[in-house]
């Protein structure tokens, strides 16, 4: 039998599988609502789901998720410990943007950013973890910024995109693990931050 948390998510979910607002929508294998448990103080949000993730439905299972987990793990953090999902809901993929996996537009982000909002709403976690200038960009309503200034930044959590946080929360920024993929160069930094945003989330799950 669900719990009342678990319905709620499991109707929200069926509203992104009949959602059509964007030609993503077409063109999706699957919808990725999120992934981990909604039985949780840690969400982590990250950008949108690359081809593994439209694959399966479940977000971070690509390669940035393979490359994030030993970081997790080493503080005795699984990924069924936290809740995991991103500001997409369907792949970005060509023709429908310049390049598959492209950084949304405000429009694209417009329309999924209501079912995140609503999982949030649900899982009322007390950390947030921003992966990547995406999900800094359009949580915070941030125009311009470096992540070099928000890394590793902690604060209050009082507003996500257009809507009030009315609970507790706390939210910190982390490199996106594609970093570390993309630029070898950059690989030491982002394995240090994830270790260090990872060490903190383990606080907030005691």
């Amino acid at each position: 039998m669900l719990t009342k948390k678990q319905e709620e998510m499991q109707r929200l979910v069926d509203q992104m599988n009949r959602c059509y607002l964007c030609p993503f929508a077409f063109h999706r294998v699957n919808v990725v609502p999120y992934s981990g448990t909604i039985d949780t103080s840690v969400a982590l949000i990250g950008e949108g789901p690359g081809r593994e993730e439209d694959e399966s439905g479940e977000a971070f299972v690509g390669p940035a998720g393979r490359d994030m987990l030993p970081c997790m793990t080493a503080f005795g953090i699984q990924r069924d410990h936290i809740f995991i999902a991103n500001i997409l809901k369907c792949r970005p993929k060509k023709p429908f943007c310049p390049k598959d996996n492209a950084d949304p537009t405000r429009e694209q982000v417009g329309n999924c950013f209501p079912y995140l909002w609503g999982q949030l709403q649900i899982v009322r976690p007390k950390l947030v973890i921003l992966v990547g200038g995406t999900a800094v960009k359009w949580v915070l309503d941030i125009k311009s910024f470096t992540m070099g200034e928000m890394i590793n930044q902690k604060a209050k959590l009082t507003e996500f995109g257009p809507y009030e946080v009315t609970w507790d929360c706390d939210y910190t920024v982390m490199y996106h693990p594609a970093g570390a993929l993309h630029n070898p160069k950059t690989k030491g930094n982002v394995v240090k931050n994830m270790r260090d945003t990872f060490h903190r989330a383990k606080r907030y799950l005691a």
